[in-house]
C-alpha cells in the first residue's frame, strides 16, 4: 500500500512515485499487488482530476487507487496509551508492506503534518480521528514536540499500522 496525502498538502507525490514503483518492480512486486490510498482523514474524496494531479495519469490508469473513507471499511488495530481505539483502513491493513508519502509542515495542533498524521487522521476511522482531535492537552504540551499527546498518539497509531517506510 502506498498512502499519499490529499490536495490540502503540497507534496509532489507524482515526482516521488516513479522511484518507488521502480524499486517495487526490482523486488518483483506485480502491479496488481500495489494499491494507492489517499489519506483523506475527514476531508472530501479526490475526483479523478485531483488523483491525476497527485499521482500522474499513468499511475491512475495502471494501478488500483482508493480514497480513504473514515466512515466505512476500517478495522480495529488496538488502543493507544491515551485510550483511543484505533480503527484503520482495511485495504491498507491487508497489505504486507506500507509506504507513506507526505510533507512535514508546521501544524497548529500536531506541531507538524506528515509522519504519524498520515495514519491518524489520514487513514483512520472517524471515531479514532475525533478522539485524537479532542484529546485534552495543556498549552505547554501543545508547544512541546516531545510531550504533545496528540502528536505522540499519531506516532503510536503509525506503529500499530505497521508503517514500513515514511517518505517526507
Amino acid at each position: 500500500a502506498i498512502i499519499f496525502d490529499d490536495m490540502a498538502r503540497v507534496t509532489r507525490v507524482s515526482k516521488i512515485v516513479p522511484h518507488i514503483l521502480a524499486e517495487l518492480a526490482l523486488a518483483s512486486i506485480p502491479n496488481d499487488h500495489i494499491r494507492f490510498i489517499c489519506a483523506l482523514g475527514t476531508h472530501g474524496a479526490l475526483d479523478r482530476l485531483d488523483l491525476v494531479k497527485k499521482l500522474g495519469a499513468d499511475v491512475v490508469a495502471e494501478y488500483a487507487v482508493y480514497n480513504h473513507n473514515c466512515f466505512d471499511n476500517c478495522v480495529y488495530v488496538g488502543t493507544t496509551s491515551w485510550g483511543t481505539k484505533i480503527y484503520l483502513n482495511a485495504e491498507m491493513m491487508s497489505c504486507d508492506f506500507k509506504i507513506s508519502i507526505g510533507t512535514a509542515t508546521p501544524h497548529p495542533s500536531a506541531l507538524f503534518s506528515g509522519g504519524g498524521k498520515m495514519i491518524l487522521p489520514g487513514v483512520a476511522g472517524f471515531n479514532s480521528i475525533r478522539d485524537n482531535h479532542t484529546l485534552q492537552i495543556s498549552r505547554e504540551q501543545s508547544l512541546d514536540y516531545d510531550d504533545n499527546p496528540r502528536r505522540l498518539e499519531k506516532k503510536e497509531a503509525a506503529k500499530m499500522a505497521g508503517l514500513d517506510l515514511l517518505i517526507e
